[in-house]
């Protein structure tokens, strides 16, 4: 069996937000451990930051089992600091998510680990869109192909890694998952923050609901 792990990209200057958004809080805990605890499941997670006090304050919040990447060149943007993750693992197959999207599903983690077999890695397709940050990629195709991008000028996730062979997982698969593709939702403002805060009330509202009707 493939080795798995899984980056989490939480540097970023926090201009809208005014503040360092992943330490913000949501439902009494702060928004990067949202992020982080959904992919424990794939074993090791590493923290992309953009120095060690900032990645230290993400560890003690994150917990045992996590490990921190720096990322050298900010101006690299998420492909440098994914290149980053994927410098700090040994993992064949590993999973990608911004520290900014709480409501995350491993059970679409689990499809794309699926789905990667054979390709260069998975991503999702939702919305009319493929999500390059949700995905998984072979960690050797995808430095390569981040390094190659980079020195062309690209710091996104997409203008370094649209040329990868990717298997898909569409979004009526993802469905099963997460009925209303809440995963894709990211907190880039205040108002988003408040917004995440109503979707977890509504889901631990459904969640009680759930148990009542159970026999």
């Amino acid at each position: 069996m493939a080795m798995q792990a899984a980056v989490i990209l939480a540097g970023g200057r926090f201009a809208r937000f005014g503040r360092d958004k992943n330490l913000a809080p949501l439902g009494g805990k702060p928004l990067i451990w949202w992020s982080a605890q959904a992919l424990t499941g794939a074993g090791s997670v590493i923290i992309a930051a953009n120095n060690w006090a900032q990645a230290e304050k993400y560890l003690k919040i994150v917990g045992v089992g996590a490990t921190a990447a720096l990322d050298p060149v900010p101006s690299q943007g998420a492909a440098g600091a994914l290149l980053q993750g994927l410098r700090a693992t040994y993992a064949d197959n590993v999973a990608v998510a911004y520290a900014d999207t709480p409501f995350l599903a491993w059970g679409i983690y689990c499809l794309l680990f699926e789905r990667a077999v054979g390709h260069d890695g998975a991503i999702l397709e939702a919305r009319g869109q493929r999500q390059y940050n949700i995905a998984v990629y072979r960690r050797l195709p995808a430095i390569n192909a981040i390094k190659a991008g980079t020195a062309k000028g690209s710091t996104d996730l997409e203008g370094c890694l649209k040329g990868l062979d990717l298997g898909v997982v569409k979004e009526e698969e993802a469905l099963r998952f997460d009925p209303r593709m809440e995963c894709l939702f990211d907190v880039d403002s205040q108002g988003d923050l408040h917004k995440a805060a109503d979707i977890l009330a509504r889901r631990e509202q459904e969640t009680r609901e759930k148990a009542e009707c159970e026999p």
